[in-house]
């Protein structure tokens, strides 16, 4: 679907909704008959089925038109007026339907100055609002534009080889793309070309490439290709940038390009401004949900496989944009902030299904998507659900929120679990100011950014309303206080009371020397190298305070994981399991002082395992003192705020960084220097004691797993 027909489809739905205002049944095959499930992920990255948005509903083929079979179709278009443009390569030829999937002409010729001229293996057309068919004639080298009629315009050549660099004398024009933008700039995707797409102006004057994809290799790649030889360097793969593989023009005018399992949408100076309100970018599948169960739904599990391989993206209605998937054979449509709406199709000979597909445009709200290996054309219509979803978001582009609300409403009934029906209804709450409402539909939504979107509104209405009140109650709370301290100093003073013997032994007695531990925890974080060796040498702490530190140090953790303000807090808080979460914290604890007694043992180090696990235990007090507020702020935090919170993070790890060198030191009495080499030893150790550990237990598995199998196969012999 093409610019023009965009325009119109959208007025014309927009014009349904507000007459009708019901659900468009969009489906002729039930939803038994169709050979696929569609799913979307969730925001942590899992499968989630859904019904079926889109379902097919017809299957074109060049002997259903009475044209014979097509040959090696690689690309179609659909213009203004609803017609189909195939692309029929191995014929050589063009095939012209109107929207009823009738023939309407043929074109596989045109007179070029007087001499009959055709096509040699072309890949790619485009057919603007204006009805101009650009194909990009691959065999001859050329980009052919042509009226309606088939009549030639112009050809657009290969540039010229400059002196400036941007053309080299290896180019090689192979043009396989071809797309054209409102103002009739023309781009041109030529085959393994890394710099990016051909632009050509108005009039056919070549300007440059634009929007070459960047690759950033990966540090250990680099690190290996330095250490390599130069016949090494030779023989490998260079870090090149994964060419396109195909382009379209959105209702803004701007380029959606895409490349193995990537998005980008392109503005006139080739920067990427694709937007997206998501954890991970548009890439189709994360992983392929393979197995289901004998009802018919998904099982919950899914198996890992390569990720997608995008052959063709189309611009479709309300800002949303669809992705053929050429490895699997399925359809990713976004909406415009780059949500997961729907996922359809499939691989196989089935009704529905394809083998190849190349191809995708759209006719109104159909998909069609085309198959090179089947030469067919497959239509998929909208069901109920997929009409309620494109409703909604046609709402919300016309700014009839009220309605979008109550459409993405009508969506939930049909799929409660839906996330991006709540985040819908969040985005419509917020453009009616129901800030609140807005923030519980975006935590439904597990839209984060929208949630702080909204409750910074929300924060500002609060602050507005109530900072008089605040401000006035906590100065007359100020006279109070004071009122009631001079009253104090004016009263007599009241005669000692005898001072009571501190108790010696029993319960009272251990509780206050934890105490007592405790308060002293705070000047060993602020004076860590008296405090250290007042611990060690004075006994200001003990076994049972370093004890308890630790357990607030787990509870921290866990208080940390769990409340952290919804913004900030990225897990799913559902799954977290206790016992997880305090072996996070007490592994690596007792890994330390276990590695560190073992390796300063060796190394002259002074201090006991005791001492090791009290100094330890009390260089972690910076994360309570820094974790339990910082959690419970992060609450009343936005993202541009989230700086902030990062920071405070960072800065207890660092805190109690030093405070654990420095604790080593004073224990074992080392210098500075020999401290923080030791604490170096002590990491590498760990990570020794871990891999060895892992190694470990994966041998005793497989130890286990066989001797299970040999008892299976003994039992069936015997």
């Amino acid at each position: 679907m093409r610019l023009g027909l965009r325009k119109v489809s959208r007025i014309l739905a927009i014009s349904a909704i507000l007459l009708v205002g019901t659900l468009i049944v969009g489906a002729g095959v039930s939803g038994a008959a169709v050979p696929y499930r569609s799913y979307i992920y969730d925001y942590w990255a899992e499968v989630v089925p859904t019904p079926n948005a889109y379902v097919p509903t017809k299957v074109i083929t060049g002997r259903d038109l009475g044209l014979g079979r097509f040959s090696s179709p690689h690309d179609l278009s659909v213009d203004t007026e609803g017609n189909i443009y195939v692309l029929d390569s191995g014929n050589n030829r063009i095939v012209v339907l109107n929207s009823d999937f009738a023939v309407v002409k043929i074109i596989d010729s045109f007179d070029n100055q007087g001499v009959s001229d055709g096509f040699n293996g072309p890949r790619g057309i485009y057919v603007t609002d204006q009805g101009r068919i650009y194909i990009a004639d691959t065999g001859n080298a050329r980009v052919v534009e042509l009226t309606s009629d088939g009549e030639l315009v112009r050809m657009i050549l290969a540039p010229e080889v400059d002196d400036q660099g941007i053309i080299g004398e290896d180019f090689r024009y192979v043009p396989t793309k071809v797309a054209v933008d409102p103002t009739g700039r023309v781009y041109v995707l030529v085959a393994d070309e890394y710099e990016g797409l051909l632009s050509f102006t108005k009039r056919g004057d070549f300007t440059g490439f634009v929007g070459a994809p960047r690759v950033t290799p990966k540090i250990i790649d680099v690190i290996w290709r330095s250490l390599s030889t130069r016949e090494q360097r030779e023989r490998s793969s260079l870090f090149l940038p994964t060419e396109y593989a195909n382009m379209d023009v959105d209702h803004k005018g701007l380029i959606l390009a895409v490349e193995t399992n990537k998005i980008r949408r392109l503005n006139p100076a080739g920067d990427d401004v694709l937007i997206y309100r998501t954890t991970l970018p548009p890439q189709g599948d994360l992983k392929f949900p393979g197995l289901w169960d004998r009802g018919g739904q998904l099982a919950g599990r899914a198996t890992y496989v390569d990720r997608s391989t995008f052959v063709d993206v189309v611009s479709g209605l309300f800002g949303t944009y669809s992705v053929l998937d050429g490895n699997r054979g399925r359809v990713f449509t976004y909406d415009q902030v780059g949500r997961l709406l729907y996922v359809f199709g499939g691989p196989g000979q089935q009704t529905g299904l394809v083998v190849n597909p190349v191809a995708i445009d759209m006719l109104g709200d159909k998909v069609l998507v085309l198959d090179r290996s089947t030469e067919a054309i497959t239509v998929y219509e909208p069901t109920l659900y997929g009409t309620a979803i494109l409703k909604a978001l046609g709402y919300y582009q016309a700014g009839l929120y009220e309605e979008s609300t109550r459409m993405w409403q009508q969506v939930l009934k049909l799929n409660t679990n839906y996330s991006i029906a709540y985040a819908g209804i969040g985005d419509a709450l917020l453009r009616q100011e129901r800030y609140v409402e807005a923030m519980r539909h975006y935590r439904l939504g597990d839209d984060r950014i929208g949630y702080s979107e909204a409750f910074s509104y929300a924060r500002k209405e609060a602050v507005d309303k109530w900072f008089g009140v605040v401000i006035t109650a906590v100065i007359v709370l100020i006279i109070v206080i004071k009122a009631i301290g001079w009253l104090r100093r004016q009263a007599p003073p009241k005669p000692a009371a005898p001072r009571k013997p501190e108790p010696e032994g029993g319960l009272r007695a251990c509780l206050l020397e934890i105490y007592r531990g405790l308060k002293y925890a705070l000047h060993v974080v602020v004076s860590p190298l008296d405090g250290f060796w007042e611990l060690k040498h004075e006994k200001r702490g003990s076994t049972a305070s370093a004890t308890v530190i630790l357990l607030l140090v787990c509870a921290t953790y866990i208080f940390l994981r769990q409340y952290t303000g919804f913004v900030f807090n990225t897990r799913d808080t559902s799954r977290i399991n206790i016992y997880t979460e305090v072996a996070s914290v007490l592994v690596p604890f007792g890994l330390w002082c276990i590695v560190n007694w073992s390796l300063t043992t060796l190394m002259d180090g002074k201090g006991t395992i005791k001492d090791i696990y009290i100094a330890t235990s009390y260089a972690l007090v910076p994360l309570i003192l820094v974790y339990v507020p910082l959690t419970i702020v992060s609450n009343f935090m936005t993202i541009e705020e989230g700086a902030f919170y990062t920071l405070f993070l960072v800065l207890a790890l660092i805190w109690v960084g030093l405070l654990v060198i420095a604790g080593n030191g004073v224990v074992h009495d080392y210098t500075a220097s020999v401290s923080v080499w030791t604490s170096v030893l002590t990491v590498a150790g760990m990570a020794l004691v871990l891999f060895i550990s892992l190694l470990f237990f994966s041998l005793i598995n497989h130890l286990f797993g066989f001797f299970s199998d040999l008892y299976t196969e003994l039992m069936f012999r015997l």
